[in-house]
């Protein structure tokens, strides 16, 4: 944030969250690329309403906790 800052003169952002590692799949295994189970946030949630969903999941996680991706998880933060 601060290098982006100083490079442009602008904010960066007015808001960051921070969360733990992000556990994908019903193994609920860290996600990292060496292991090839690495999602983007374009290819996990393509629709509005599956981001708005990934959003809610992370606020409404505990950020010293590791955050569960998954479908179940996704479609109860949709409602």
């Amino acid at each position: 944030i601060a290098q982006s800052e100083g490079a442009t003169g602008k904010n960066f952002c007015s808001c960051w969250l921070h969360n733990g590692f992000v556990n994908i799949g019903e193994k609920d295994e860290k996600m990292s690329k060496s292991k090839g189970n690495f999602l983007t946030l374009r290819t996990a949630c393509p629709t509005n309403d599956e981001i708005r969903a990934y959003r809610y999941l992370v606020v409404s996680s505990q950020y010293r906790n590791p955050l569960s991706f998954t479908k179940a998880a996704t479609g109860a933060a949709k409602g």
